[in-house]
């Protein structure tokens, strides 16, 4: 058996495993490699015109991701939940002491985010010292040149919370043997 130590004295019991790591990846992989473009197909038939369109490529990459994302984490719970028989504790989650969890993160956050624009700053002087423009990320380009406060608002939302939880349910339940 696997277990975890999450506190000083608290061990929960796992079975999550390798196995079910590659399992999830490989869905994870074929979702966005197949289902994205399926997704937006359905979607297309469904609702009877090009979704693409209407609502942007951007707009549409962040919503089908999110989807995908959401499709993922089902999985996660699915093997978790009904093959294993365990509840989400077994994957760390916890609705215990919620309020200062989300304190922490937003303090955390809030002292690490002038350091990652700091050390972006000094990446940035250093190359054009030596006469080298480092290319604008699509993600960044995407959130400066955004005119929605919706997707705005949506893309640091998801930015922030999104890959917190992914990395949550992929690896909190990963146990070792002890």
């Amino acid at each position: 058996m696997n277990s975890v130590q999450t506190r000083p004295g608290i061990a929960l019991n796992c079975r999550w495993n390798l196995k079910d790591a590659a399992k999830v990846f490989l869905a994870y992989v074929i979702l966005l490699l197949i289902g994205m473009p399926v997704i937006v197909r359905f979607v297309n038939a469904l609702l009877g015109f090009n979704i693409l369109n209407s609502i942007g490529h951007r707009n549409l990459v962040l919503f089908i991701s999110v989807f995908i994302n959401m499709l993922v984490c089902s999985y996660v719970f699915y093997i978790v939940c009904i093959e294993y028989r365990q509840s989400v504790t077994a994957l760390g989650l916890s609705l215990e002491n919620l309020s200062g969890n989300i304190k922490q993160g937003v303090k955390r956050y809030a002292i690490t985010l002038p350091v990652i624009i700091l050390a972006g700053f000094v990446v940035n002087l250093i190359s054009s010292y030596y006469g080298q423009a480092p290319q604008m990320q699509e993600i960044v380009q995407w959130v400066l040149e955004e005119k929605s406060v919706f997707i705005l608002g949506s893309l640091i939302f998801l930015g922030l919370s999104l890959p917190r939880l992914w990395k949550k349910l992929c690896f909190a339940g990963f146990c070792s043997r002890h």
